[in-house]
């Protein structure tokens, strides 16, 4: 049941959220940067914690966040900023395939521990 690199992928997407809004200098728009912080955050922090414990929700939950980074720059109203737009999507979508990929994993490890086939 090792997802070790999918979490730790995750964990650098999440970082790179954080440090983006200086890196590609957005950091004065406040909702977008709040928006990096706060799901970047949040990002590592599952990814962290899925290190120790896998699980599904774990990555359901990472999977979510991805979907809200994507759809966000619209939701938000802050689709202005290109770069900001651009990095926050593709993020947002490389999270959400990797979580999905990790998830899909635990569940095919956890069948086989079960004696099941797929």
């Amino acid at each position: 049941m090792k997802t070790y690199w999918e979490n730790w992928t995750n964990i650098v997407l999440g970082v790179w959220l954080i440090a983006a809004t200086w890196e590609l200098q957005y950091a004065h728009l406040s909702l977008v940067a709040m928006n990096g912080y706060l799901v970047g955050f949040a990002v590592t922090s599952i990814a962290a914690a899925a290190l120790t414990s896998p699980s599904t929700r774990k990555e359901m939950a990472n999977m979510g966040l991805g979907l809200w980074l994507m759809a966000s720059p619209w939701v938000l109203e802050t689709h202005h900023h290109a770069a900001a737009t651009a990095n926050t999507f593709v993020v947002g979508l490389a999270i959400f395939i990797v979580a999905a990929f990790a998830s899909h994993e635990i569940s095919v490890s956890a069948d086989r521990m079960a004696g099941g086939h797929r």
